[in-house]
């Protein structure tokens, strides 16, 4: 991967309907604002379901397992690479829905190469959105399994809760906490009482 030195790996985890694709493009455009080099990685299940026009079999889920990996990793050149979800979602979807948990150990040992993991809470209304939302009772069952393979798998991860504007603040306080512990020899910290989504902790060079 052409990451520059330093690079900031994360990943974005939930079940659906917990604002994953959202979160990711306002992290997007508030750290490309403060002047980062970011690379946003899409979700491939929903490009694929757009692309079909239905939800993919069990044969189909390791396939999209896979170039969901393949995507984080054939990025470009940055300071920080936002995915919008890893091939773990695909494992566990594929575990609960089909009874298949072939594709969980290698969704796991992808997971590892993220610096930091951001698991959003199903604490945000559930909206109908075609043909990838089963329903409020699979989010919270989906939540519950997520959880325990983070936790089985010793997956150091960040809980982000909260509605709106306080799910992004909560969001951007664990990334530039991040950025401080992974970038500490080329970045400058952040000043004392300085509001979240400053530019707090600044990009080299910035």
């Amino acid at each position: 991967m052409n990451a520059r030195p330093g690079a900031l790996r994360m990943a974005l985890l939930g079940a659906e309907c917990t604002g994953k694709t959202t979160l990711a493009s306002r992290l997007h455009r508030t750290l490309s604002e403060q002047g980062w080099c970011v690379h946003r990685v899409d979700e491939v299940l929903r490009d694929w379901c757009v692309r079909n026009g239905r939800t993919p079999g069990a044969n189909e889920q390791e396939p999209i397992a896979l170039e969901q990996t393949a995507r984080g990793l054939a990025s470009g050149c940055h300071d920080i690479l936002v995915s919008d979800t890893t091939a773990l979602m695909t494992a566990i979807y594929s575990e609960l829905h089909f009874g298949d948990p072939s594709l969980t150990r290698n969704a796991v040992e992808a997971l590892r190469s993220f610096d930091l993991i951001l698991l959003l809470a199903p604490d945000i209304p559930w909206v109908a959105d075609g043909l990838q939302r089963d329903g409020p009772q699979q989010r919270s069952r989906f939540h519950a399994r997520l959880c325990e393979v983070l936790e089985d798998h010793q997956l150091p991860h960040d809980l982000v809760q909260g509605q709106g504007t306080e799910r992004m603040a909560r969001a951007l306080e664990q990334v530039e906490s991040a950025l401080r512990n992974r970038l500490a020899p080329v970045v400058a910290h952040r000043e004392p009482n300085a509001p979240v989504g400053s530019q707090a902790v600044r990009p080299p060079g910035g």
